[in-house]
């Protein structure tokens, strides 16, 4: 059995990767077991408290909330969600019967918590990415990382035209993109390892796939 999460800045094309992946033989989708097993939000809370480390990961999980310059229904979001991601994790990994040849795949898994503190207040990244760093350890994740990249300009013109809900302005796409990239760089020094998938119609997946 093994177990991929997919990260990468938003706009890099993550879904499409996961769409590749998807067709390969023994490769299952966490939206699928998600569906397949009736994990609403509920369960997968409940999954979260089965988690040994629990409370000390709750308890970080709600400082970086409260340190994100957000409002109060985001930051409240951000507490759910992080809480589900374990959740999810908690399931598959301890949970679900899988044959050894099986390929979970995890869309935003715990990795891309590095994604979801980006704000346009970026004054206090340093202080956040030191929690989400505490938090990864809590969690002590051996799954494969794959970093979903992408050209620079394709990226921005993607939030440019579909938009995010953490950008306001357009001349937020750059900081934005930016800080995604510094947060990958200490995502690859917190998981052993890590994957780099170009997202580029020119690029040959197959030869990529063959690392994973």
């Amino acid at each position: 059995m093994k177990i991929i999460e997919i990260t990468g800045i938003a706009g890099v094309g993550k879904s499409y990767i996961i769409k590749l992946l998807a067709e390969r033989e023994n490769t299952l989708l966490d939206k699928e077991i998600i569906k397949e097993y009736k994990l609403n939000d509920f369960k997968l809370l409940i999954y979260f408290f089965k988690n040994k480390k629990k409370l000390a990961i709750l308890s970080l999980t709600i400082k970086v909330a409260f340190s994100l310059k957000m409002s109060l229904f985001h930051k409240i979001n951000f507490i759910r969600n992080t809480m589900k991601k374990f959740g999810k994790n908690y399931f598959i990994t301890q949970r679900l019967k899988l044959k050894t040849d099986e390929t979970i795949i995890i869309d935003e898994g715990i990795s891309h918590l590095y994604q979801n503190i980006i704000t346009q207040d970026r004054s206090n990244q340093d202080e956040l990415l030191k929690l989400i760093n505490q938090v990864i350890d809590l969690a002590e994740i051996s799954h494969t990382i794959i970093i979903v990249k992408a050209k620079k300009q394709t990226v921005f013109e993607r939030l440019k035209s579909r938009g995010h809900k953490r950008i306001l302005k357009e001349e937020e796409i750059v900081p934005f993109i930016e800080m995604g990239k510094h947060n990958i760089k200490e995502l690859k020094a917190h998981f052993e390892n890590t994957i780099k998938i170009k997202n580029n119609k020119k690029t040959n997946l197959d030869n990529q796939f063959k690392k994973i």
